[in-house]
C-alpha cells in the first residue's frame, strides 16, 4: 500500500517537470489535465487514498507553479479557476471509480 503513495507522489512530480519544461510551448497555459496521467496509476494501484493524494498534489502544483501568477496561490483569471476545478473534479471521480 505504501508504494501506491510513492507512485502518486513520483507520478505527480514527473508530470509537473514535463509541464514546467514545456510551459513556454503552451504560452503559460499548460494542459493541467495531463496530471490525470499521475492520478490514474495511483488510483488504479492503490485505490482512493493514493488517487486523492495525486489529485490534491496535482491541483496544488498546478495552482502554485503553472497557473499565472506563478509562485502564488492567488488565481487571477476565472478560466484558470475553472481549469483547476476541472482537474480536481475529474481526479476525484477517477479515484472514486477506480477504488477497489
Amino acid at each position: 500500500m505504501l508504494n501506491s503513495y510513492v507512485i502518486a507522489v513520483l507520478g505527480t512530480l514527473a508530470v509537473s517537470l514535463i509541464l514546467a519544461f514545456f510551459n513556454p510551448v503552451f504560452a503559460g497555459s499548460p494542459p493541467l489535465l495531463l496530471f490525470l496521467v499521475a492520478v490514474l496509476p495511483a488510483a488504479w494501484r492503490g485505490g482512493l487514498g493514493p488517487g486523492l493524494l495525486a489529485t490534491a498534489l496535482s491541483t496544488f502544483v498546478g495552482m502554485y507553479f503553472l497557473v499565472e501568477p506563478s509562485y502564488s496561490l492567488d488565481i487571477a483569471e476565472t478560466a484558470e479557476r475553472l481549469r483547476l476545478l476541472l482537474l480536481f473534479s475529474v481526479g476525484m471521480l477517477l479515484s472514486l471509480v477506480l477504488d477497489r
